[in-house]
């Protein structure tokens, strides 16, 4: 996320800085050679503090690296950092704010997979949902495929939605929605 943020600051403030891809590639190697030392701690979890009303959140957002998790992390950023490196050989994903997008992209997807809970996960749902809706509609022209791109981001909203729903249920029910339940 830091380094998404570097480029766009760098877009912005100096546009004809040649090392952002560098800075690109390096920070998603970086995070691949940081997952490995993951390996030396599993299960690494972290828990934010709770949410208030307790009633409602009976878990608060945290993250759990475990066996289950860390291979769909590693794949990730492996496929980050193979579109990374392949970005410059590409005309049409040769710009910084392409690149800041690939590795804000990542960045949400390893907290979607390290999600300790429901809740947890639905919000990395709709922070990914809401990048990609963006994206989508700034790249699109025409008004059937803006409309397309709404369906589809309604699609994934209405997932969303059921989760949180199946999350009220159970409260409602006196039991915690957990992954292990």
């Amino acid at each position: 996320f830091i380094a998404a943020l570097a480029l766009v600051i760098l877009r912005v403030m100096r546009p004809d800085f040649r090392p952002a891809w560098l800075i690109a590639v390096g920070s998603a190697l970086l995070a691949w050679l940081m997952i490995f030392f993951w390996q030396l701690q599993m299960p690494l979890s972290f828990q934010l503090p709770p949410w208030q009303p307790a009633i409602l959140f009976a878990n608060s957002p945290g993250f759990l690296v475990d066996g289950l998790s860390w291979p769909y992390a590693i794949s990730i950023l492996s496929l980050t950092l193979a579109v990374l490196l392949t970005a410059v050989v590409r005309d049409s994903f040769s710009d910084s704010f392409t690149w800041a997008g690939v590795l804000m992209l990542s960045g949400l997807s390893l907290l979607a997979v390290t999600a300790g809970n429901p809740l947890t996960l639905v919000m990395a749902w709709a922070a990914i949902d809401i990048a990609e809706l963006i994206t989508q509609l700034r790249s699109v022209d025409t008004p059937q495929a803006s409309e397309r791109v709404v369906i589809a981001f309604s699609t994934r909203a209405m997932g969303v939605g059921l989760l949180l729903w199946a999350n009220i249920v159970s409260v409602n029910a006196g039991a915690r929605l957990d992954f292990l339940s």
